[in-house]
């Protein structure tokens, strides 16, 4: 494994990626939970 142990910037920017895409479609989901928990 050639003991690179930093990232390299295209892994940076894939893990950022799949970060912000998991977050855009789990955030309509939490928002509609928290508002649902105010309603009680």
């Amino acid at each position: 494994m050639g003991g690179q142990k930093a990232f390299t910037l295209i892994e940076l920017m894939v893990v950022v990626v799949v970060i912000g895409v998991i977050g855009m479609i789990a955030y309509p989901s939490v928002m509609r939970v928290l508002r649902g928990m105010e309603d009680d």
